[in-house]
């Protein structure tokens, strides 16, 4: 009985994590995917409302660096007006790796051909958003 109790249990949290898995990859994929196509939907339903968007850039020929920070809203506008449209569609690789998952909290990583972005996210009771994003401009040789 006990170790059908444990099974039964076993199998519980493995679908648990399953499912949480696959709506941490859909809220990634709706962050980089409502970006690159201009849906400001997607955009919205992966970004929880107290976003905190953040990157380090050092002002050219001189030691001050700032950090920029955007909002939900910020990014719901330059969503809207199709900022990450003009990426042409045939360069636009999106990955997206799930690092660390624990109860209510996540990290991962989304990979696009502008950018890195660490991702913080935080299951709610409307599914899992992103809270925090640390962001870098890819490099690329052309």
């Amino acid at each position: 009985m006990i170790i059908l109790t444990m099974l039964a249990i076993s199998s519980f949290v493995k679908a648990q994590v399953d499912n949480d898995t696959l709506a941490i990859q859909k809220a990634a994929l709706n962050y980089l995917e409502g970006w690159y196509s201009g849906n400001v939907e997607r955009m919205d339903q992966a970004l929880h409302p107290e976003l905190a968007k953040r990157n380090q850039q050092k002002i050219p020929n001189t030691e001050i660096e700032l950090i920029n920070s955007l909002t939900k809203n910020t990014m719901l506008e330059y969503t809207k007006a199709g900022a990450g449209t003009r990426t042409p569609k045939d360069k636009i690789n999106n990955k997206v790796k799930i690092l660390h998952i624990y109860k209510g909290i996540a990290t991962a990583v989304a990979l696009s051909y502008d950018y890195v972005d660490y991702l913080h996210l935080v299951k709610t009771r409307d599914g899992w958003r992103i809270i925090n994003v640390l962001w870098e401009m890819q490099d690329h040789e052309e």
